[in-house]
């Protein structure tokens, strides 16, 4: 076996003696550091040889993927986030889930399974890391406790949306509150005020 200098992507230089412990590989993904592999940024797994969360295998030009995985990082937007938050990326780890609720008695062939690097967002956004999109007039992004993403949810009954925050809904003296919004009443009272003069007017033609 041969020790081998292996650069990460963030420009650390890494030195791998022999790149085994004993009959465990810790090559391509990972060095070895106290008698255990240490996994360079996006490889996990015992022997750095699948990719954590977030990141997905490219293809390896003259290799085989499964033994010499690349692990690439799934779109991220503005913030760092993968996806914006606003969506999940089809990475290894969401191929692999996907495949055991499948095929349950083929746990053996999941690490061959590997992602694209895809975004699926979340309702409205889109765009390569889903960074694109706002929510629509009376929805505001929040995030889903559950998923940790951002999703648009509809303001309360009683309440609206301004600037991105749903705050209760107060009208004015002149303002009527109907289906979530505050309708102004001064065209009605204007169109009363000439119905009621065009009354008058005809009540005094009568009179005279």
């Amino acid at each position: 076996d041969l020790d081998v200098v292996v650069g990460d992507r963030d420009g650390q230089l890494h030195l791998v003696l022999n790149g085994r412990i004993g009959s465990l590989s810790c090559l391509p993904g990972g060095s070895i550091s106290s008698g255990k592999c240490k996994c360079f940024l996006g490889h996990a797994g015992k022997d750095c040889s699948v990719c954590d969360p977030g990141y997905f295998s490219k293809p390896c030009a003259g290799c085989r993927q499964e033994a010499f995985p690349q692990c690439m990082s799934c779109p991220t937007g503005p913030d760092d986030k993968v996806c914006s938050s606003r969506g999940t990326c089809w990475d290894d780890a969401a191929s692999r889930q996907a495949g055991e609720a499948v095929y349950p008695s083929k746990s053996q062939l999941l690490s061959l399974r590997h992602g694209n690097g895809t975004c699926n967002c979340n309702w409205p956004f889109f765009g390569e890391s889903c960074s694109e999109g706002e929510c629509p007039p009376g929805y505001v992004a929040a995030v889903n406790p559950t998923s940790q993403l951002y999703e648009c949810v509809q303001c309360s009954v009683g309440e609206r949306e301004i600037d991105g925050v749903c705050i209760p809904l107060a009208c004015t003296n002149t303002e009527w509150k109907l289906h979530n919004q505050c309708v102004s009443l001064v065209p009605f009272l204007v169109l009363l005020a000439v119905l009621i003069c065009v009354a008058l007017a005809a009540c005094i033609r009568q009179a005279l």
